[in-house]
């Protein structure tokens, strides 16, 4: 079994590795949200590249995993009845508990990025209205047209008064 055991020592490697990437990743969603609530525009683009090379990181790491699922199953394709049957009971059973844990944080890293997605929605429809509000004003047409012409750059404003 001590044999069984460590040939399957690189798949649990890289199941906590997965866990591990999966968690920074949800840790750094977290700052990104904190960076633009603040208007930080430079640690924002600092958070999303570090996102994106979590994103590479993970997508490594879920290639890596294939392959030695692959390697260790001796079949061109993963399946979870091939698994079931090419893995010792312990080890699906860690697989199984992982593929959980897994499906657990890539929603919460969903969640993260869609309330981001959503604040950045909010603050653009904000400022639209702005926008709106002034052309609809009426006053100083010309005033309006070079505002509309100049390049827009983010701004984060705060709705209460």
């Amino acid at each position: 079994m001590a044999e069984a055991k460590g040939e399957f020592k690189g798949l649990e490697e890289l199941m906590a590795e997965e866990i591990r990437q999966y968690n920074l990743l949800i840790e750094e969603l977290r700052e990104e949200g904190k960076e633009l609530r603040q208007n930080s525009i430079e640690s924002l683009t600092k958070s999303v590249n570090k996102i994106e090379e979590q994103r590479k990181v993970l997508l490594a790491l879920h290639e890596a995993m294939g392959k030695e699922l692959k390697t260790i199953t001796n079949s061109p394709e993963v399946k979870e009845e091939i698994l079931a049957r090419s893995l010792p009971e312990q080890v699906y059973e860690k697989w199984q508990r992982h593929q959980r844990e897994i499906a657990r944080l890539k929603e919460r890293a969903r969640q993260l990025n869609l309330q981001n997605k959503m604040f950045i929605q909010a603050v653009l429809s904000y400022c639209k209205e702005i926008r709106q509000l002034i052309a609809n004003s009426g006053n100083n047409t010309s005033y309006i047209r070079a505002i509309s012409n100049q390049e827009t750059k983010p701004l984060f404003l705060n709705r209460q008064v």
